[in-house]
């Protein structure tokens, strides 16, 4: 036996013994390799991927099935959320990247429940992300978007534009400051451009399909003026 095989025959031994009731998971922060060709059998509660007897219960792109009523029951009201919402906690790179993971959770889910019709509780979900992981603790990005997407397509059109701006002008922000810089300082700076040419163009796409003029007109214009930073893209 391999160390994998190994592993995933004593997870059903342990699995199978005490009846499924003592489950097995993986943090949502591990690496896929990880998984243990398993992938199928997993699916999302909150922070956890629990292995169970059953393929995944949807198709999607999110990789792993999700159990939609627990999911929403963990990140509503089980998990705590340390104390991030306060302006005077200082958040870290280390503590961001949590935050990164628990924001794309709350986008999968919102973005499942809308497909289900679901849109109260999608927007209950949307809340709860920018209530307990607001702007100063983990500023708007490109996780952001699908959150104030599907906000906007429920109805809560202030509240989304509200976002929209805030992404928008993060987005700027990180791009004025790269163009500042010395031309032989972007290749070290490739993720955090196409991160945020990214942002904007999905803005712009949404503001496109949606009518927001005002929005629209000021990516075009921030765009246009970002040809140095698509030139080196490009070339």
């Amino acid at each position: 036996f391999s160390a994998s095989e190994f592993i995933i025959c004593n997870s059903l031994d342990i699995l199978s013994t005490n009846d499924w009731e003592r489950p097995i998971g993986w943090a949502i922060t591990v690496s896929p390799d990880n998984y243990l060709n398993l992938n199928e059998y997993l699916f999302n509660k909150g922070m956890v991927y629990e292995l169970m007897p059953i393929k995944t219960n949807i198709e999607s792109t999110y990789g792993r099935g999700i159990d939609v009523d627990r999911m929403y029951e963990n990140l509503m009201f089980k998990f705590k959320y340390g104390n991030v919402k306060d302006k005077k906690v200082y958040c870290d790179e280390n503590i961001r990247r949590i935050l990164l993971n628990i924001r794309n959770n709350f986008a999968i889910l919102s973005d499942v429940l809308y497909q289900m019709g679901k849109k109260d509780s999608a927007k209950n979900i949307i809340l709860k992300s920018f209530e307990e992981i607001p702007d100063h603790a983990l500023p708007y990005d490109f996780l952001a978007v699908p959150l104030a997407y599907n906000l906007y397509r429920i109805g809560d059109k202030d509240k989304a534009n509200e976002i929209f701006e805030t992404i928008f002008e993060n987005a700027c922000s990180e791009l004025d400051y790269i163009e500042s810089v010395p031309k032989n300082f972007y290749p070290f700076m490739s993720y955090e451009i196409k991160t945020n040419l990214y942002v904007l163009n999905q803005l712009n796409y949404i503001a496109e399909e949606n009518k927001i003029e005002n929005l629209k007109n000021k990516i075009k214009e921030k765009i246009d003026s970002y040809k140095n930073l698509i030139y080196y893209l490009e070339f």
